[in-house]
Order: structure tokens, then sequence, then C-alpha cells
């Protein structure tokens, strides 16, 4: 009896780490999933549709990055959270996030993210001026919708989850001023006292750059705004202040912070302290997280912009642009400046952060174009694809691949499952 509960805790453990729990995988948002074996450079081409969930409803539906955990795929699709059983499709439960015909301009949520058996996600209303508004970040209960409350201020892009505590960056418009300001916060789920957060900088709200979404290391979190990278601590820094008196704005200092060219995607963290960041200036940098020192650094052919954030694994760096996928060895070459080791054709400019899991690398693209193409490349220096199809539509809901499938989200309100097994 003793070796059947081992086996069974063994299996529960496998299938959680085996889940896509953050958009890009996990919090640091490396878009690997190391766990995966379900789909590997074996069966990939044989993927096809194995179901398909619609939403109903005519007011805005583009379905965000999919979610996959043991109690099904969570997606945000509007004003709504949506978890559907990830082996049949089945709709398990949905929760409205805010009214949609009521509060219909400056609202909408996030990306969602599970930690715990709760399903995290911010809704945004920029001007809150709704009594009763449901603005922040929300907790439900992954396995039956059951809504606990806000938890967290609200957050750009994803709430990020690890570790008992929620980390995001936020903006706001203040008042009627034609200021915003944006800022980031941690929020201890256990400790409020251990909770802080600090402003980023004053904006033009007419002209509001907001910085990106995190990600977050065991000890620290890291974010873009527009060309300078930010490097925090979990803890509040000592040195926080006011830097104009009689207003609210608190700033803090950084752990450490670097300008780079202008349009900066989300960083993106290795298992060993490595940190990679693109920039419009089509270049590649890789940096030792812990102080910001350069590692390596590598230009992307015809210096194409980026179009999504990195993604990397044990041994390569995956980064989209408009119509390619270029690669670059994870250790870099021995040098300061590298040379990618191969690319592909994309069929599209890139829309979302590939996905990488059982030796595949997998891009989506503006049109509806998904492709696989083996991680490791093909002994040349352009590949060509495992598998593709076509799915007519833009992706808007980045691929995850988890539990033996690949998801993806459309703008038209569909979260569709690709499987080995699947039908037609």
């Amino acid at each position: 009896m003793r070796g059947v509960r081992v086996l069974i805790v063994a299996t529960a453990l496998l299938v959680l780490s085996g889940c896509w729990t953050v958009p890009g995988a996990g919090p640091q948002r490396s878009g690997h999933n190391p766990a995966e074996a379900g789909l590997t450079t074996a069966n990939v081409g044989t993927l096809r549709v194995d179901w398909t969930w619609q939403a109903e409803w005519t007011t805005a539906r583009a379905v965000l990055d999919p979610i996959a955990s043991p109690a099904g795929v969570h997606v945000a699709v509007g004003h709504k959270l949506v978890t559907v059983d990830a082996a049949t499709g089945v709709e398990r439960w949905r929760a409205v996030l805010f009214d949609a015909a009521a509060i219909p301009i400056g609202a909408s949520a996030s990306a969602p993210a599970v930690e715990d058996g709760k399903v995290f996600v911010s809704v945004r209303i920029l001007r809150n001026i709704e009594p009763g508004a449901p603005r922040g970040t929300h907790a439900y209960d992954a396995q039956t919708g059951y809504h606990f409350g806000v938890v967290a201020t609200d957050a750009i892009g994803v709430p990020v989850p690890r570790d008992r505590r929620i980390v995001g960056t936020s903006s706001a418009i203040i008042g009627s001023s034609g200021l915003g300001v944006t800022g980031y916060f941690v929020k201890d789920l256990e400790d409020a006292s251990a909770s802080w957060g600090a402003d980023l900088r004053l904006v033009d709200a007419s002209g509001f750059v907001e910085p990106s979404s995190p990600a977050v290391s065991e000890d620290g979190f890291f974010f873009a705004d527009g060309s300078t990278l930010f490097a925090y601590p979990m803890t509040e820094p000592v040195g926080c202040y006011n830097p104009i008196v009689g207003q609210p704005l608190r700033v803090c200092p950084p752990r450490w912070s670097k300008t780079f060219g202008a349009g900066l995607t989300r960083p993106t963290l290795t298992g060993d302290g490595q940190m990679l960041i693109v920039g419009d200036a089509g270049h590649l940098w890789v940096l030792q997280a812990s102080i910001g020192a350069d590692l390596w650094s590598g230009p992307l052919p015809t210096n194409d912009p980026p179009s999504a954030s990195p993604s990397v694994d044990d041994d390569h760096v995956f980064v989209p642009t408009a119509g390619r996928l270029v690669v670059f060895d994870r250790q870099g070459c021995g040098a300061a400046a590298c040379d990618p080791v191969w690319s592909a054709d994309t069929g599209g400019t890139v829309s979302a952060q590939p996905a990488v899991a059982g030796g595949v690398v997998y891009t989506a693209t503006t049109g509806g174009v998904l492709r696989a193409f083996s991680a490791a490349g093909c002994g040349a220096m352009t590949c060509a694809p495992l598998w593709e199809h076509d799915l007519g539509v833009q992706v808007t809901g980045a691929p995850a691949v988890s539990l033996g499938r690949l998801f993806v989200g459309t703008v038209d309100g569909r979260l569709i499952s690709f499987s080995p097994r699947g039908g037609a």
C-alpha cells in the first residue's frame, strides 16, 4: 500500500511539474517546459486539432495566453475567465471579471497565472470612475471557480505568483491631471507587512508608455521600461523616498538598472542566473541577472526588431522577429559578440513568445500560422518546420505545451488544443 501511495504522489508531482503556470511557462518567463515528455520531435508531425472551445458572446473575446494546471486550462477571454477540461475542452467554470456593458472603455483583463490551486487574473480600469468597479488582481479557486476576492494591485500583462507572493508592474491615470504614474509591487499573500511597492515615473497620459510585466527569480524581479532594464529585490530596499514634497509619489532604488536601445522586450530568466533581453536595434543581450554584468550579445540578421520576448532552454536561445525565428547557442561562442547558429522562416510576424518543450520550439504568427521546429536545429543554417498549421486568424494566446498537448488562443474567441492523438 505504501508503494502505491508513493507512486500516486510521484505521479501527481510529475503532472504538476509539467504544467504551464504563468505565460512563459513559469515565473522566470523562459518559455520552456522541461518536464514535458508527451510531445517530442518523434510525434510533433502528427499533431491535429483535438478540441476547440468557442466563446459565444459578441463583445471582445480575444483569448489570451492559456495556462494549464491539474484543474484544467485557464484563459482570460474579453471580460470573462474560463476554465475548460484539458482532455476534452468541456467548460468547467467561468467567472465574469467586469461588466462589459457598464464599463466598455478602458477596462481589460490580463492573462491568468496559477499557483497553489488558485488562478490569479488582473482587471485593469485606467479611468476607474465606476463605484465598486472590480479593479485589482483577483483570485479564484482553480477547481471550482470560487472567488476569493481582490488580493493585490492590478497588474500590467499578468500578475506573476512565486512562493506566496504576487509580483507585478502597474500604471494609473492621476485624476484629471493629464498625468499618469507607473510602478511595481510585491504582495505577500501570507504576511501583509512584507508587501511593498513603489512608483517608477510620471508620464503624460496622452502618450502612456507602460513597463513590461516582470520575470521573477527566487530573490528578485526584473522588467523593462522603454530603453531601461530594472532589477529589484523581493524585499523592500533601503532608501525609498518621496521625491516631490506634498505628493504621494514614492520611489525606491533598484538593485541595478541598465539602459539599452529603445523597445526592449520583457526580460527572460534562466535557471542558472542569466537574463536575456532583446531591443529594437535588433540585438540580443545576455546578462548576469544578479548584478547586470554583460556576458555576451548577438545581432539579429538585418537588425530585425524582436516581435516578442525570447525563449531559452538548456542549449539554445530563441528570438522571434517579424518573419524569422533566430537561434543562438545558449552558452554563447566564447567571445563578446556571437552569431546565430540557425534560423527559420515562421510564415509571418511571430505574435507571442515561442514555446519550447520536448525538444521542439513552437511559433505562432499574427496571421495564424503555427510552426514547430527541432530545438536543436537541423544541421544547417536554415531549417524547415517539422509541422505547421494555418488557423487563418491572429493568434492572441501564446503557444503553451503542457499535459501532452499544444494550446493556443485566437482573436475570434477560440481556445484550441492540438494533440498527436487528435482527430480532424
